[in-house]
């Protein structure tokens, strides 16, 4: 199975000028831990809910999420890419979601529970999480 098949698409992004304040609205409103960060809709970084807990707490809510967010050692893989490359990624790096990319453009997130759709993954899904130091 594919990346593309399993991918939730269109990923939801956020500026990298948006405020702390604006992206913890947009986490709650649609139940999400992670967003790609763009600036002029191209990938500039990634803030999850974690960043926001380890190195927003001390800054103001009107702090733009450019200035907290993770912005070296971005994971990306293809929607061609099969779910094994995806779960070699994730575990390769001690990371549970991927910006989905292709020709320079973001097509949307994979997380480490998207990989249950395989079932051979399983065991992957269960080390990463009953291992797990986040």
């Amino acid at each position: 199975m594919l990346v593309k098949h399993v991918m939730s698409s269109p990923a939801i992004c956020i500026d990298h000028s948006s405020s702390i304040s604006k992206t913890i609205e947009l986490m709650k409103e649609k139940d999400l831990g992670f967003l790609p960060v763009t600036e002029n809709d191209v990938l500039v970084g990634v803030i999850t809910d974690r960043d926001i807990l380890l190195r927003g707490h001390e800054k103001r809510f009107n702090t733009q999420i450019g200035k907290i967010m993770t912005n070296d050692n971005i994971h990306l893989i293809g929607p061609s890419d099969s779910l094994e490359e995806a779960a070699r990624v994730m575990s390769a790096h001690k990371v549970r979601r991927l910006v989905v990319v292709e020709d320079d453009l973001i097509k949307g997130v994979i997380t480490s529970k998207d990989l249950l759709y395989e079932e051979s993954l399983i065991p992957y899904i269960k080390q990463t999480y009953l291992n797990s130091t986040y």
